[in-house]
């Protein structure tokens, strides 16, 4: 009987950065069912997929939408849910996955990275307290990220290491289309984005640096910047219209790795589009200011800095004019260099030179015999029945208190 992967699939294309790869993978090794469950077809469509990215995963498994969509599934194809992992990003659990797991006649929930980011040993108990069920694991993509989840709550036999599949050579090469920008000027660069955040990026800073970055533009005309909008950044129609009025910007909706594969360089907002453009073997600029810490900063001199810096995988710059005077410095030896040192750092970061095949399987291995041994009532599922009937009493009082 062939076991089952659920990928639930929250609110991001970045969640989809992680998962499909682990899905083409396992599928190569396993025979396995992949469903990747949406909370419905306008929230698949809200994320503005890649085209790619649909493509893999019509390729690799199928859609499931909402809860009604679960339910037909289980009455009928009960099948698929006799052995099951639940696999869904790490900004906590849903109700939807409650769901998949009660439904499963014997399940493990599995939680993996939002896009490659990297998180640090600095820690806010209060900021961080996540529905992270009992028993459900952590997969890890490298050692830098092991103090984090540990004071999340994970159990060192629940956080599992499995590496990069989605920074191996096997998945870059299926997303090397190498689209053509039809430039014919000098350099490529590639400007993914994010919006302001109360957190990552407080609004005059964000204003700060889309000026800059309209000034840039319009320096820089030999340049083409390929400018890619944060997958849930809203309102972005004006943005479109400033950016339309110059030649040599154009605005992208592929995914960061296929942008990125096109570019000399990459210029980016703080991201984990710098972890991706470097996976393509293209160097990378952080252009950002830090003024809030979390999780993903580390303090140096009494200044916060990303750890993409910190880890030596960019160089930054907080300044216009310091930016402008490297990008008219810049030239092919300048690239040169950022790309070995970066990519030494990267590769030994996410132990590419290493290859993930061997302990990827071993992980996915161990974790489907950890599924077989399960009860089919156990302790985690009596706990998520519990979540599910407090959530529907917080839903009705919430009715009756609205009417």
């Amino acid at each position: 009987m062939k076991e089952t992967l659920f990928i639930v699939v929250k609110a991001s294309a970045g969640e989809l950065h992680v998962a499909l790869p682990i899905a083409y993978f396992l599928k190569k090794s396993r025979s396995l069912n992949v469903f990747f469950v949406f909370f419905g077809e306008t929230s698949k469509k809200d994320l503005r997929l890649p085209d790619s990215y649909n493509n893999f995963i019509n390729e690799l498994g199928e859609n499931v939408f909402g809860y009604s969509g679960v339910l037909t599934l289980w009455r009928e194809r009960k099948s698929v849910f006799e052995r099951t992992l639940i696999m869904t990003c790490d900004n906590g659990s849903v109700n939807l996955v409650d769901v998949l797991y009660l439904l499963s006649r014997k399940s493990l929930i599995l939680f993996y990275h939002h896009a490659y980011a990297l998180h640090g040993n600095e820690f806010d108990l209060v900021e961080n307290k996540k529905g992270f069920p009992k028993d459900s694991v952590m997969l890890l993509n490298t050692s830098v990220d092991e103090v984090y989840y540990k004071k999340v709550g994970f159990s060192e036999e629940n956080r599992m290491l499995v590496g990069a599949p989605g920074y191996s050579p096997g998945w870059i090469n299926k997303l090397s289309s190498k689209e053509a920008w039809g430039w014919a000027g000098d350099k490529v660069i590639f400007v993914p984005m994010r919006a302001a955040h109360s957190l990552y990026l407080d609004q005059n800073s964000y204003d700060y640096l889309i000026d800059s970055l309209v000034k840039i533009f319009k320096i820089f005309k030999s340049y083409l910047f390929l400018v890619k909008f944060h997958p849930r950044q809203q309102n972005v129609e004006i943005l479109e219209r400033k950016f339309a009025a110059l030649n040599n910007v154009q605005v992208v909706y592929c995914s960061t790795f296929e942008a990125a594969l096109a570019s000399d360089l990459t210029l980016s907002f703080w991201s984990s589009a710098i972890t991706d453009s470097l996976a393509c073997g293209t160097p990378c600029i952080e252009f950002h200011r830090h003024k809030v810490a979390h999780g993903q900063l580390v303090e140096r001199e009494g200044r916060l800095v990303s750890l993409y810096r910190d880890l030596g995988l960019c160089e930054h710059f907080s300044d216009v004019e310091d930016l402008m005077a490297f990008l008219e410095g810049m030239n092919e030896c300048t690239l040169k260099k950022m790309k070995e040192s970066q990519s030494i750092e990267f590769r030994k970061i996410f132990m590419l030179d290493e290859g993930f095949e061997k302990e990827f399987g071993s992980v996915f291995g161990r974790l489907f015999q950890r599924v077989s041994a399960l009860s089919f009532l156990s302790g985690s599922k009596v706990s998520a029945i519990t979540r599910l009937a407090l959530y529907s009493v917080k839903k009705m009082r919430n009715k009756f208190f609205a009417v």
